[in-house]
């Protein structure tokens, strides 16, 4: 006979109780991490491939739980990655095109100031605005003076308004519409803006004299830095200057 204290041991029992090991999904932990990591995104475009990773590593490790056998757990942390990628995906694409619309608006408003300068006649205004804003000069209201009386602003007036682009400008008059047509390129380089846009100028009356041009502007970045004017050209130069970097390449 058997004691109370001794009990009859079922090896087939016990080994239906206890549970079963279930391996963990790495594939899952890399999503979560990248997912986490994603966040970087919305700092440059060149990120974007985190959001991208971890989508693809959240996509591959749910089909691998939903089909392993034995089966595997972290189909919530494959979930979690799956969120953080589309999350910061989405985020990283819409912080980008807004800052890209803030810029294009800042550069769009310059280039319209500029135009109005030119054809009101206050090209020593307009000419500041071609300056770094560092070189500038603050006396805004005795530019005409200014520039009369320095020799050397004077003569750098005179260069610029030889341009063909700014020429063409001074033909037409106040009353002539500023149209903008569109942004040729945009692009940002050591902390530097770069925006390059077309417009067209219309005179009013039976004329309907137009004119197309290219303004490129440049910001420079810090507490001291903003918007210039660098080169205003014909479009007919802006298709010979494209034509040709075509070409070399």
């Amino acid at each position: 006979m058997m004691s109370t204290d001794q009990v009859q041991l079922d090896p087939q029992q016990d080994s239906d109780q206890l549970p079963s090991y279930q391996a963990l999904s790495a594939l899952a932990v890399i999503a979560v991490i990248l997912g986490l990591v994603s966040a970087l995104a919305i700092l440059s475009p060149a990120l974007w491939i985190l959001p991208l990773a971890a989508l693809v590593a959240a996509v591959v490790a749910l089909r691998r739980i939903a089909t392993a056998d034995p089966p595997m757990v972290g189909r919530k942390a494959a979930l979690l990655g799956l969120f953080l990628g589309v999350f910061w995906g989405v985020a990283g694409v819409t912080t980008h095109l807004s800052q890209q619309w803030i810029v294009r608006t800042q550069a769009q408003a310059v280039a319209q100031q500029w135009f109005q300068y030119m054809l009101r006649g206050q090209t020593p205004q307009a000419h500041q605005l071609t300056l770094a804003p560092s070189r500038r000069d603050l006396r805004v209201d005795e530019l005409n003076t200014v520039y009369a009386t320095t020799p050397a602003l004077e003569e750098r007036l005179e260069v610029f308004l030889a341009q063909p682009g700014p020429a063409a400008v001074l033909h037409f008059d106040p009353k002539s519409e500023i149209r903008y047509i569109s942004t040729e390129d945009q692009h940002r380089s050591s902390d530097n803006d770069y925006v390059l846009m077309m417009y067209e100028l219309a005179k009013p009356g039976p004329s309907k004299a137009r004119q197309r041009l290219v303004v490129e502007l440049r910001r420079y970045p810090g507490d001291d830095g903003g918007w210039v004017v660098q080169e205003v050209m014909l479009e007919s130069e802006y298709r010979r200057l494209v034509d040709r970097l075509e070409k070399r390449r």
